[in-house]
């Protein structure tokens, strides 16, 4: 079973997040074309995975009402969030804001991520309550559609539909996982010790790999490297950084403040380009200092989410969570142990 801490919340997993959003913070302000090479074959990946693991389908099937708790939860933030990093950024007009709506690869930043969540999990909750036993060909049917649609370069469609389908593999992936867990034993300490050491070969392979190789990886924009290798090398890195944040989860101070920076990932999404190319690139050109950067992009975002999380309407609109006034205790712990999912 999962260990869980007083508030009902996965601390290695919000750990985790925090590696991965830290992760992407390098990808988009690395000088370095090497070290982004690396980051994007698993941190969005991973980010689908962890969405997967967190997920709740319930027992009925109640689409309609599922999505549109959904598009509260996902699209009510992104909406806010793309009106006022406009904004802040002088861009906000009608056609941009059209633009906005209809989403993809082409708006920039991590926007598309948020639309193609929205639509992976659907076809998980779909698939959980309708394939049956037929559900392991149903996660196979997406992950190759993704790949000949990848193949078949296919324009910028709205909110990113033809990564859809590889978004649904890996958060169909996240979600058995934690069911599997749930409902049987662990795995003896001999097979664990194997399953770590086959993902660290794999982390350890990866840089020299892609040092002779052309395969890239960018969800975004529907490329995948290899259709072998993507899945291979996505299972090795969530191994290794799922071991090595319940390492941390042990450590007092950082696991404090990994934890948070996990449970505010999705702000810091939403911010940290907005901090980049507003304040530090402004100011100092492409030489900026990337700590520093890094360290005040999440500040920034630091502060964004409490003043979010501070006031009803702001909870709703730019968090999408209903006000803590009208909600139970269990429901609160549980949306804060989601947030940034």
């Amino acid at each position: 079973m999962i260990k869980t801490d007083n508030e009902n919340r996965i601390e290695w997993l919000d750990i985790l997040k925090g590696i991965l959003i830290i992760s992407v913070i390098v990808t988009h302000s690395t000088i370095s074309s090497d070290v982004a090479r690396v980051t994007r074959w698993f941190n969005m990946p991973v980010f689908f995975i962890v969405s997967g693991y967190l997920m709740r389908i319930g027992d009925s099937f109640e689409p309609l009402q599922w999505a549109k708790k959904k598009l509260v939860s996902l699209m009510l933030p992104y909406i806010c969030w793309f009106i006022l990093c406009s904004a802040i950024e002088g861009s906000l007009s009608l056609p941009w804001l059209l633009y906005g709506i209809y989403g993809g690869r082409n708006t920039g930043g991590v926007y598309w991520f948020i639309t193609v969540l929205l639509l992976g999990e659907l076809l998980v909750y779909v698939i959980e309550h309708k394939a049956g036993k037929k559900k392991l060909p149903c996660y196979a049917a997406c992950y190759i559609a993704a790949i000949a649609l990848s193949l078949l370069n296919v324009p910028a469609l709205p909110w990113d539909i033809d990564v859809a389908p590889m978004a649904a593999a890996l958060v169909g992936t996240g979600y058995n996982i934690r069911q599997k867990q749930n409902s049987s034993v662990e795995l003896p300490t001999k097979t664990r010790w194997i399953i770590l050491a086959c993902g660290i070969a794999v982390v350890a392979c990866t840089p020299l790999l892609l040092k002779y190789t052309t395969y890239d990886v960018e969800m975004k924009n529907g490329m995948y490297g290899s259709p072998v290798l993507f899945p291979v090398v996505t299972a090795g890195y969530a191994i290794v950084l799922a071991a090595a944040s319940m390492l941390i989860a042990k450590i007092p101070v950082i696991s404090v403040v990994m934890g948070y920076i996990g449970r505010i990932s999705l702000v810091i999404m939403y911010l940290h380009r907005l901090v980049m190319n507003n304040i530090f690139v402004s100011a100092f050109g492409w030489g900026f200092s990337r700590p520093l950067f890094t360290v005040a992009a999440i500040v920034i975002s630091a502060a964004a989410f409490e003043a979010s999380d501070r006031f009803g309407i702001t909870r709703i609109l730019f968090l999408g969570k209903k006000p803590i006034k009208n909600i139970t205790k269990r429901e609160a712990n549980a949306e804060r142990k989601n947030l940034g999912a």
